[in-house]
């Protein structure tokens, strides 16, 4: 299914999966997978927000435009996506199990929270970026921010990244190591 630019608001809704669909709304889109995956979608809204939700399974490969925020989740993994958004970027802030090789640029702040691990992928920030990994490592990822960065591995590592803010602190927790880090 594909959907040219609307005049308005597109919902999207599906009982399982959303596959190889490409949705482009003038203000807001929402898509939601009851009980499946979203999988190799593009998703813009123009104007306002887009809100990208696999309530029974994960997200990959899809890219995500917002015109202001932009909220990303999955019960399961959410990997491979590329978010561009002029406001707050969210992934994974209720649900995911883990958060693979995300590419996000925002204007404002980007937050992205795992259940399990964060690997690979980076984030721009024009504000704030802060990033939570529950139970596993943060590994691989570069993350840039005009502000606060802020990365958490409450019961992990964090290894093999990178952590840059121009104008404020970083701070790096883990419950375990911290390895190979800039």
């Amino acid at each position: 299914w594909s959907s040219d630019v609307c005049s308005s608001d597109l919902d999207l809704d599906a009982g399982t999966d959303i596959v190889a669909t490409d949705a482009n709304a003038e203000t807001s889109v929402d898509v939601l997978a009851d009980a499946g995956d979203i999988v190799d979608g593009s998703f813009t809204a123009n104007t306002t927000t887009a809100v990208i939700l696999a309530d029974g399974g994960s997200i990959n490969g899809s890219t995500v435009q917002a015109g202001t925020t932009a909220t990303i989740d999955a019960d399961a993994t959410i990997s491979g996506i590329t978010v561009d958004a002029t406001g707050d970027v969210l992934v994974g802030t209720n649900e995911a199990d883990d958060i693979v090789g995300a590419i996000i640029n925002s204007d404002d702040s980007v937050t992205l929270e795992a259940d399990n691990s964060i690997q690979g992928g980076s984030v721009d920030a024009g504000d704030q970026a802060t990033l939570t990994a529950d139970a596993g490592d943060i590994d691989g990822i570069a993350v840039t921010a005009v502000n606060e960065v802020a990365a958490d591995a409450t019961a992990g590592s964090v290894l093999n990244a990178s952590f840059t803010s121009t104008a404020a602190d970083v701070d790096l927790d883990a419950g375990t190591d911290i390895v190979a880090t800039d």
